[in-house]
């Protein structure tokens, strides 16, 4: 790289003195004299701005005089705070000093994503930007670069692989694609979850990519052979790409419910996270392994012997393509109870309907469910439950929805059978039926007031040509001013964009999908539960007897 050597003014500095320069160019540079030696840096700092020339010199360590940051002189690197401020090279030419102002692109590229790293690690979000938003200017302004190294970062940092924080990063990209979003916000948003969850988490031990001939994923995946699985998936991203790794996780995602639903939805954001940010698939794979391996499984647990002799029961071993019917009957049963669900969905799927249309009809129901959730169950003091249980029926039935694409027809009709069996497992958390109230006030306005009824209200009279804009625009308030807790945030994020998803899909689409979300989002939940918590320890410590739930 060729020097760019710019002149700074007489080289007049005594030993510990500290001076202000300013380039042709108008840059702000500090020049100061360390024990005989000039050195030269940015005269902003690095956390808000303030000038380093007004600073203090001792040790070889520039402090900044507004909150005590402190620098080394001979490299700019930050000893106390957080982020490092740049150093030039510098030099004396005929009494005056001279500093290299060229910048080397790829080193400060690694630079700002070494800083993005460390800002997450430090659960430090506003370091974590303004580190994106330097890599940005040195590309011209996309600030993709960032999103890709944070989720890479968080990826490898995950100490049970692929989670909330990354599911929440697909859905909020989405939203920023399509101008929903402002990308510097949401990259505030998504560093602060990521840094909450995965605080000072070291980097997770990592498989190196395996020969394809290796074995087989799901079977590793169904022995917890992790080290195996991640290797294997590792090779398919490099050398089939993305999809061929999902179709190989799918077999084993698709034979069980789990980890509540997540095992799937974690596989589909996964996929489409990939997708979006290509240099990250790799390690966002990978973490989608891991996390199947580590997954419980829900549905062979002794509640769940409806669903299990329902997929017993499958003969498909062709893709159906038959309509559904009588999809008002169907949706009845699968709101019964999960026997019932299970059993109508393995009669319909052995007569060759369609999973894909089995699968929009159950995610109706689940919206139907969500959106008939009782409060109550949130405010018990005896019950491990809140609404975000009933959200994973709406995520988990439009995850498997997406995972169709690379289904084999037993894993379709496996999937459409688990979600039926999931949203008739949680009838429990049904609430008495409310009678319904005439809108008074626009939904907007009773969303900002977090009046529920109100909102449902407001919703029923909207046309059904506007529920799509009217989920968009609830976007923003998911990401920002709905809830506090990034677990709630983060469901509030997937649930809504599942939401708008469904709706689009759903040839027959009603009011369902939009006061679903509105019984998710707009009351105000509790988000933390202490009371609760000691509740169920002291009775536990009582009787050792686990929490009651909604099955």
């Amino acid at each position: 790289m060729t020097p760019q050597w710019t002149d700074l003014g007489p080289a007049d500095l005594k030993d510990g003195d500290i001076k202000l320069r300013k380039s042709a160019a108008g840059a702000r540079l500090v020049c100061l004299n360390n024990a005989g030696t000039l050195q030269v840096l940015d005269d902003r700092c690095p956390h808000e701005g303030y000038p380093l020339s007004q600073g203090s010199l001792r040790d070889g360590q520039l402090t900044c005089a507004w909150h005590n940051w402190k620098f080394n002189v001979c490299s700019g690197a930050c000893t106390t705070g957080g982020d490092g401020v740049r150093h030039y090279p510098c030099r004396v030419q005929q009494g005056r000093i001279e500093a290299d102002l060229s910048v080397d692109l790829e080193a400060e590229k690694a630079k700002a994503e070494a800083g993005i790293a460390q800002g997450l690690f430090e659960n430090d979000a506003p370091r974590s930007l303004r580190d994106a938003l330097r890599l940005a200017e040195l590309v011209d302004g996309d600030l993709t670069p960032a999103f890709t190294a944070m989720a890479r970062d968080a990826a490898q940092r995950g100490p049970w692989g692929f989670g909330h924080e990354l599911a929440c990063l697909t859905d909020l990209l989405t939203w920023v694609d399509q101008g929903d979003l402002d990308a510097a916000e949401t990259y505030a948003l998504a560093a602060g979850i990521i840094g909450e969850r995965l605080a000072r988490e070291p980097q997770r031990p990592s498989s190196p990519p395996a020969a394809l001939a290796a074995g087989n994923v799901s079977a590793m995946l169904e022995a917890e052979d992790r080290e195996g699985a991640e290797a294997t998936v590792r090779a398919l991203v490099r050398e089939q790409g993305v999809e061929a790794a999902t179709q190989a996780m799918l077999p084993f995602a698709a034979r069980y419910l789990l980890g509540y639903g997540h095992g799937a939805i974690y596989l589909s954001k996964a996929t489409a996270l990939s997708h979006r940010l290509p240099e990250a698939a790799e390690a966002i794979m990978a973490a989608a392994a891991i996390n199947l391996s580590w997954a419980t499984r829900e549905s062979t647990l002794p509640p769940w012997a409806a669903t299990r002799r329902a997929i017993d029961g499958l003969q498909a071993q062709t893709l159906g393509e038959g309509p559904l019917a009588d999809r008002t009957g169907f949706e009845a049963q699968v709101l019964l109870g999960e026997r019932d669900a299970t059993q109508a969905t393995l009669h319909l799927v052995n007569e060759g309907v369609a999973p894909r249309a089995l699968l929009i009809a159950i995610a109706h129901a689940a919206a139907v469910r969500t959106a008939r959730f009782d409060p109550q169950w949130a405010h018990r003091l005896d019950v491990d439950a809140s609404v975000l249980d009933v959200s994973h029926l709406i995520t988990y039935a439009e995850a498997c929805l997406h995972l169709l694409t690379w289904a084999t027809p037993p894993d379709a009709a496996r999937m459409a059978v688990l979600a039926a069996g999931f949203v008739g497992k949680l009838a429990a958390g049904d609430g008495p039926e409310v009678p319904p109230e005439d809108a008074a006030i626009s939904l907007h306005t009773a969303v900002q007031r977090r009046d529920a009824i109100a909102a449902q209200a407001a919703a029923r009279v909207l046309a059904l040509s506007e529920h799509a804009s009217a989920l968009r625009d609830l976007c923003s308030f998911a990401a920002f001013e709905a809830f506090v807790r990034p677990i709630f945030t983060v469901h509030a994020v997937k649930s809504l964009q599942a939401l708008a998803v469904l709706l689009q899909e759903d040839p027959q689409a009603d009011s369902a999908y939009l006061q679903a979300y509105l019984q998710i989002a707009v009351p105000r939940w509790p988000e933390r539960a202490p009371r609760r918590t000691a509740a169920t320890a002291r009775q536990f410590i009582k009787d050792g007897r686990p929490p009651k739930g909604l099955y």
